[in-house]
């Protein structure tokens, strides 16, 4: 069945035109329009722009209408404007996990100081029982490696081996080639001028040096020089673990 419009033409007598539709915003740029049918959400020229687009980026997938820029997420809208290199946009890492003192926890998760602990050494290595001190190996042992590896650095993991192969070296020496104590003693003492070096050409953090020099000054037999072995092994240990894990980070 024809229109109304064509029954018109066929006996000649022309249409009324019809009424203009009202001024509305348009969807796209926001400024007022007339739109030539109902159905029209935008203006002639964010029309002509929208066609273009789409014709650049090909069809849009199943399932998701296209939305304008003011309508995305604002992780997304944030991605779009980000400078090139760099897909998302930049998050503040979550804080550190500080550990209440004395608490067991992973060393990687625990907060980092430039210093020596506390009170470091300050009983020597042995318990008054005359047992070695459980923070040689556990506490202060940690507690110097955070503070080596607060900066990570390669210079810093190789210097940890050289010194630890030393003191190991003279132990070693005394140990199996049943030598004196005093030539071993005297490859310790060589340590506090060797760590003043490292440190002037930063090749290893101040605080490695205060660290040597803390231990070689309470290296005067047999026993303190097997104490300073382990408590610079259990050092090494939680440093080298350290070192990685930050490195990885960076």
């Amino acid at each position: 069945m024809g229109s109304m419009e064509d029954a018109f033409r066929k006996a000649g007598v022309a249409p009324a035109p019809p009424e203009p539709l009202p001024e509305s915003a348009c969807a796209r740029c926001g400024k007022q329009f007339r739109p030539a049918r109902p159905q029209h959400r935008m203006c002639d020229e964010c029309a002509t722009a929208m066609r273009s687009e789409r014709a650049v980026q090909g069809p849009v997938p199943a399932g998701g209408a296209e939305k304008p820029a003011g309508e995305r997420p604002a992780e997304a809208a944030a991605a779009a404007t980000a400078p090139p290199g760099r897909e998302r946009p930049f998050r503040e890492p979550p804080p550190r996990r500080e550990r209440p003192p004395g608490a067991a926890g992973t060393v990687a998760f625990v907060s980092a100081s430039r210093e020596l602990p506390h009170g470091y050494l300050q009983g020597g290595y042995f318990a008054p029982s005359g047992a070695l001190r459980r923070e040689v190996l556990t506490d202060w042992a940690e507690q110097v490696a955070q503070a080596l590896a607060y900066m990570p650095s390669d210079s810093t993991a190789q210097q940890l081996r050289v010194f630890f192969n030393h003191v190991r070296r003279a132990w070693e020496a005394f140990k199996f080639g049943k030598r004196p104590i005093e030539p071993a003693l005297n490859e310790i003492q060589k340590l506090k001028a060797f760590a003043v070096e490292r440190s002037a050409r930063r090749k290893a953090p101040e605080v490695f040096r205060r660290f040597i020099e803390a231990n070689v000054d309470r290296v005067v037999d047999e026993k303190t020089l097997q104490a300073f072995v382990q408590h610079f092994q259990a050092v090494a240990a939680y440093a080298g673990g350290l070192l990685h894990i930050r490195k990885e980070r960076r």
